[in-house]
């Protein structure tokens, strides 16, 4: 027969819960108030002014305040940046990378005739009679190359040289790297000179006039031209700014030689200033500073102030032999015409004021000044003086010493002909 599997019935069972929906919000009903309308000759209430409330238009002009102030802080930097360093800030700084490193001594000089040696703070230029080259204090060469200049002349500025071949047409452009730049006059060039602001300046004879100059800017292109009519222009200055040249010139009438000098802006042919010197030939004029320039005469200077002219003069019996330009001051050496060992060296401000004469009976073949320190070369000893003339030290060197670069207050460069000799004093 067969199971049957009995069912089970009246099992308990939780009971399914109830779904309870979420009471509905009642919505809040607003009372009505009723109010008086405004008689007719009720007056109105006073309206308050509206307010602007400082939002993101109030940030933005904060923002550009700040922002304006800080331009503003930056061009009074690099203003007072070219003041400081005229040749410029990217000059300045290349210079200062191009020197690190040190060298040895003694170095072997190219040519065989040394014909000017020109010092910064730590690094020097020499020119010889076939080489152009720039070396560190330290003993490093920064270049060394040939010009082949039959009469080449230098012109030096911090950090940049014009060198030019007096009586020819080409002239160079170096700085401490090496040549930066060529030029190719139409005429003879008579003489140039070069500021610290990269602007230069190169005379040279004319086909229609008896000389002319012209103004060249960092960039290499002309920017102001002057001609001189019927005086010879023997001498030129720019000043450190580059606004403004300085010429001399000079003519010859009844065998008596009579010179002006001419200061002159870019903005009109005729000069700002006119200096004239009846039976004088100007040696030379020199940019002394940021205000002033160094009119040379045979026995005498005179520093003439860039903006008013205003003159400070001085004048010797000796003849002047050598002036050195210095951060802090200037000195010439002034000898007597009939005897070379009888001199007179003489510390000039930058504005021309006399700080001191020293007597000094030796040849000088050089002469530099460095802090308080006046550098003396002779043919076979450096000598060392202060500015009241007393000697500090003596060093013999060997001979033939015709320039001299200081490296520190008891350590000197010695030029020769043939090498450069680092020499302790």
């Amino acid at each position: 027969m067969a199971r049957y599997k009995k069912k089970k019935h009246n099992k308990i069972l939780n009971p399914p819960k109830k779904r309870v929906k979420p009471p509905v919000k009642q919505k809040k009903t607003e009372d009505i108030v009723m109010t008086k309308a405004p008689s007719k000759n009720a007056k109105p209430e006073p309206q308050k002014p509206m307010r602007v409330v400082a939002g993101k238009k109030g940030e933005r002009d904060r923002k550009f305040k700040v922002l304006g102030a800080v331009a503003l802080i930056l061009v009074v930097a690099v203003l007072l940046l070219e003041v400081i360093f005229p040749a410029g800030i990217i000059q300045t700084l290349s210079n200062t990378v191009a020197t690190i490193g040190a060298g040895n001594y003694p170095i072997a000089v190219s040519g065989s005739e040394t014909l000017n040696v020109v010092p910064f703070n730590n690094y020097f230029f020499l020119l010889t009679d076939t080489h152009i080259s720039a070396y560190s204090t330290g003993g490093k060469i920064l270049f060394s190359l040939s010009h082949g200049y039959e009469k080449p002349v230098l012109a030096v500025s911090n950090g940049k040289v014009l060198l030019y071949n007096q009586g020819g047409e080409n002239a160079s452009i170096y700085d401490l790297k090496g040549l930066k730049h060529t030029i190719k006059t139409k005429n003879e060039i008579i003489c140039a000179d070069i500021s610290d602001s990269g602007y230069y300046a190169i005379t040279t004879y004319s086909d229609s006039y008896a000389a002319a100059v012209s103004v060249y800017n960092k960039r290499n292109k002309v920017v102001y031209e002057w001609y001189s009519a019927e005086d010879v222009i023997n001498n030129v200055a720019v000043s450190s700014t580059g606004k403004k040249i300085a010429v001399s010139t000079f003519n010859s009438e009844s065998g008596t030689f009579d010179s002006k000098v001419n200061v002159i802006n870019f903005k009109t042919a005729t000069p700002e200033f006119t200096q004239k010197f009846e039976n004088q030939i100007i040696y030379g004029l020199k940019s002394s500073n940021n205000s002033t320039f160094c009119i040379i005469k045979s026995n005498g200077i005179d520093y003439v102030k860039w903006n008013n002219h205003k003159t400070q003069s001085f004048s010797d019996d000796y003849n002047i032999y050598y002036l050195r330009m210095n951060k802090g001051v200037n000195v010439g050496v002034f000898s007597r015409e009939s005897d070379k060992t009888d001199n007179k060296i003489v510390i000039f401000t930058k504005r021309g004021k006399v700080k001191g004469t020293v007597k000094y009976n030796g040849i000088i073949n050089d002469i530099q000044v460095k802090g308080s320190n006046i550098y003396c070369i002779s043919d076979t000893e450096v000598t060392v003086l202060d500015f009241k003339g007393n000697i500090k030290h003596t060093a013999n060197y060997g001979f033939g010493g015709n320039g001299i670069s200081v490296i520190s207050a008891n350590v000197v460069a010695v030029v020769t002909d043939s090498e450069i000799k680092r020499v302790k004093l």
